[in-house]
């Protein structure tokens, strides 16, 4: 008999491809991990975002402020049809960031995640992140 799989053995994988497609080179891709309706909030800006290719657009923007961003997770919690992560991202400030010019500074920022999971693909994304410490390391505080 087959042993049964956890949620963490399930869901494992999905937090690591949500990580890994915002730490892509290229163009993140979301298809795979995210819902079609997809609801991706920004609490930090406190910025919405809805669907695959609205979230698509948010990730080239931060792409383009910080070329080398990067997400690494350094915890996970998953509980029935919801899971958290905390993680930390990182990057040089290549590029405008909220209508400000880079400064090519580097940062490296704590945060963490709310998901909804259904179907087995994230339905809802809630990012915190420390705005203070990103706009200090940035050297605009």
């Amino acid at each position: 008999m087959k042993p049964r799989e956890t949620s963490i053995e399930k869901f494992t994988p999905l937090l690591s491809a949500w990580a890994s497609a915002w730490s892509y080179r290229g163009d993140a891709d979301f298809t795979g991990i995210l819902t079609e309706d997809c609801v991706y909030e920004d609490v930090a800006t406190e910025r919405v975002f809805i669907g695959i290719a609205d979230i698509t657009d948010f990730a080239r923007e931060v792409r383009t402020a910080f070329p080398d961003f990067a997400v690494r997770l350094t915890s996970e919690i998953f509980t029935g049809s919801h899971a958290s992560a905390e993680w930390e991202m990182t990057g040089t400030n290549g590029g405008e960031l909220l209508g400000l010019p880079a400064t090519n500074r580097a940062i490296s920022v704590r945060g963490a995640s709310m998901f909804e999971i259904e179907a087995g693909r994230f339905k809802r994304c809630s990012d915190y992140c420390n705005l203070a410490s990103l706009l200090r390391q940035l050297g605009l505080n």
